[in-house]
C-alpha cells in the first residue's frame, strides 16, 4: 500500500542517495594518504530530477475556501546553489581533504536526520487520520 503513495517513495529514495553518499565520503576519508586518489561525490542531478517530476503528483489541494494554499508551486523556480570549491592538494598528489569530507559528511547527516523526522511526521498524520489521535 505505502508503494503507491508518492511521498513515501521519495523518501526512500532520499535515503537510499543518501546512504550512498556515505558510503562514498567513508572511502574518500580511507583513502586520504593514498598518492593520486581524487575524492568523489555523488550528485544530486538525478534525485532533484526526480523530485521535480514527483512534485507534478504532490500538488497541494485547496478543497476549502478557509484553507491556506500550498506553495509547492512557487519552490520550482527556485534556482540550487552548488559550491565547486577545492580546497588543496596535497604533494604527492592526493586531492583529499578531511576538512572538507567531514563537512560533507556531516551535510549528509543533517540531511538523514531532516527525512527521517519528515517520514515520522508523515506517518503521524496519517495514524491521526485513521485513529483520530496522534498516538
Amino acid at each position: 500500500m505505502t508503494a503507491k503513495i508518492g511521498l513515501f517513495e521519495v523518501f526512500a529514495k532520499r535515503l537510499d542517495w543518501l546512504s550512498q553518499r556515505q558510503n562514498v565520503i567513508a572511502q574518500n576519508i580511507a583513502q586520504s594518504d593514498t598518492p593520486g586518489y581524487v575524492p568523489k561525490d555523488l550528485a544530486a542531478d538525478a534525485f532533484v530530477r526526480e523530485l521535480r517530476n514527483t512534485g507534478a503528483a504532490l500538488r497541494t489541494a485547496k478543497t476549502e475556501s478557509r484553507h491556506i494554499p500550498g506553495t509547492l508551486e512557487n519552490a520550482k523556480g527556485t534556482p540550487a546553489r552548488e559550491t565547486r570549491e577545492q580546497y588543496e592538494a596535497s604533494p604527492a598528489g592526493n586531492a583529499v581533504v578531511v576538512e572538507e569530507q567531514l563537512v560533507k559528511m556531516a551535510q549528509t547527516q543533517m540531511d538523514h536526520a531532516t527525512v527521517t523526522n519528515l517520514y515520522s511526521k508523515y506517518m503521524g498524520m496519517f495514524r491521526m487520520a485513521l485513529t483520530g489521535s496522534a498516538r
